[in-house]
């Protein structure tokens, strides 16, 4: 929640897609300090560094707002939200069903 309004001021200023890049980098990192944590502390760091990076919501959004017509918003706002959320909710059966079968490598 800290990062929604930095984000959304700057696709604003500058664009969604060079924000969208920048938070896809800091996940990146976040992701990887999570792969060199050894401590909880270090975890609760990179988590919070994941958070940040993943606080898009506002700026997927805007071009929906942007390109919609009025009339035409909260349908397109529930399509996006409902695959959103089969996203969070199918992802991580993938994830658990390949670490499952090939370990948490893929080898």
């Amino acid at each position: 929640m800290v990062a929604y309004l930095p984000f959304g001021y700057l696709s604003d200023d500058l664009s969604v897609k060079s924000v969208l890049i920048a938070a896809s980098a800091i996940q990146i990192l976040g992701n990887l300090a999570y792969t060199a944590a050894t401590s909880p502390g270090a975890l609760f760091a990179a988590r919070f560094v994941v958070g940040f990076g993943s606080a898009t919501t506002s700026v997927c959004r805007a071009p929906v707002a942007r390109a919609v017509p009025r009339r035409d918003r909260t349908g397109q706002f529930a399509y996006l939200g409902a695959l959103q959320f089969v996203g969070f909710a199918v992802l991580p059966g993938v994830v658990w069903r390949g670490f499952g079968r090939w370990g948490a490598w893929g080898c």
